[in-house]
């Protein structure tokens, strides 16, 4: 993800001298539930193009490995 912040006005063009281009925004800093909403966003975005029986592997697999997590933390 990059976000761009525009110096000039829309009218200017880059090659223009001395006109300062666009530059790299930064990021702010994202706590852990931010962090998480990023992540479980960007495994349903792969996921939804995925074919059917590669989306039931997936599905497996994250079901079975939450599961094993889950039994170890509570043994």
């Amino acid at each position: 993800m990059i976000i761009h912040e525009d110096s000039g006005s829309p009218n200017d063009s880059p090659a223009e001298e001395g006109a300062p281009g666009p530059t790299i925004a930064p990021l702010p800093q994202l706590d852990p539930a931010a962090r998480l909403a990023i992540i479980t966003h960007s495994v349903a975005a792969y996921s939804s193009g995925l074919e059917r029986s590669h989306l039931q592997r997936l599905s497996t697999r994250i079901m079975s490995d939450t599961t094993r997590w889950l039994s170890h933390l509570f043994r």
